[in-house]
């Protein structure tokens, strides 16, 4: 019998520590720096949609299929961080992970576009002045790597990690 005292009182408190286990809310402005992101993701494959007609001039057989590629990589690259925003709410490390790494991606592909490396191109990879979009994305990372945001995404009962094994994190370094 104190055998099974025992074991009643190891399943009560074992039931007891995984109902105390709160979820956090999410951090103030999560879901607008989600709407902000989508938006800017928008516009951005709304002018690659609308860049699909100058494909259909006059121009040689690998130039269409460079373009089509260039296009195709970055409609991919748009459902990869559209997937990532509606992820942002599930206080996983892998969602705050993603955020910064395709924001980056946006940024640096931005700096790219405005080293003329992508002048071959018979459409422009945004419609509206790409500093826009790299300040956004840029202030989406910075706001990722607030302490606040970061505390949401730490797993329940870990201490909190110096945002060096964050940054590390980021680029799949655990």
């Amino acid at each position: 019998i104190p055998l099974l005292r025992r074991a009643n009182r190891f399943t009560r408190s074992f039931g007891a520590s995984s109902r105390a286990i709160d979820i956090d809310s999410p951090p103030l402005g999560l879901s607008f720096v989600g709407l902000v992101a989508l938006v800017f993701a928008s516009l951005y494959l709304m002018k690659l949609f609308t860049s699909l007609e100058t494909m259909q001039e006059d121009m040689s057989f690998l130039k269409r299929i460079a373009s089509a590629g260039m296009l195709l990589f970055l409609f991919y690259q748009y459902i990869g961080y559209v997937i990532t925003i509606f992820q942002l709410r599930s206080a996983m490390r892998y969602s705050w992970a993603a955020m910064v790494r395709s924001s980056g991606s946006y940024v640096i592909l931005m700096i790219l576009a405005e080293t003329h490396l992508f002048d071959w191109l018979p459409f422009d990879l945004v419609s509206f002045p790409s500093w826009i979009l790299m300040l956004a994305m840029a202030a989406i990372m910075v706001y990722m790597m607030l302490p606040c945001v970061r505390e949401y995404y730490k797993p329940p009962y870990a201490d909190m990690a110096p945002l060096s094994s964050w940054l590390l994190f980021v680029f799949w370094v655990d």
